[in-house]
């Protein structure tokens, strides 16, 4: 980047006195993200502005790594409240029902979570056995299983 885009980004810039945050008084985007347009004599880009205030002090952000605002201000652009994390680190350091979630131990009937699913979900054992075990009982006594029986017979009859 060049001194040009340094000078217009830091035009953007107010330094907060008592967090030490940078807030972006440019534009921003939904969650509050502040959001850099780098003219097009300079290249013409839309940037996330803390993506490109890392990338201007402090580097390349590393492959396949975001950045964590560790102050959790995302209007912030300071280089030092960002760190480079994995997208899953990122979410369980948040506040989001994905990081709450993330932090339980116990099921709702107080049981340690002690089995895992494919696609990442929880769940304990005592209560899984506990809902089979009931499944089982309630298609048993509606029959099921018998005209499973019958069905599988007639189609393997002569």
């Amino acid at each position: 980047m060049t001194a040009s885009v340094l000078s217009l980004f830091e035009a953007n810039v107010m330094p907060e006195p008592n967090s030490g945050c940078w807030l972006w008084m440019g534009g921003t985007v939904k969650r509050g993200y502040g959001r850099f347009n780098i003219p097009r004599r300079l290249g013409g880009q839309r940037r996330k502005a803390h993506q490109l205030s890392y990338e201007l002090y402090r580097g390349l952000i590393p492959a396949g790594l975001e950045l964590d605002h560790l102050c959790r201000v995302p209007s912030c652009v300071n280089p030092e409240h960002l760190e480079p994390v994995t997208h899953q680190m990122n979410v369980l350091r948040g506040a989001g029902p994905s990081a709450i979630h993330a932090t339980k131990t116990h099921c709702p009937r107080g049981h340690l979570y002690d089995m895992r699913t494919a696609k990442g979900g929880r769940w304990c054992l005592a209560c899984r056995t506990t809902t089979n075990r009931a499944v089982y009982l309630q298609r048993r006594a509606a029959g099921y299983y018998e005209a499973r029986r019958l069905e599988a017979a007639k189609e393997h009859a002569f």
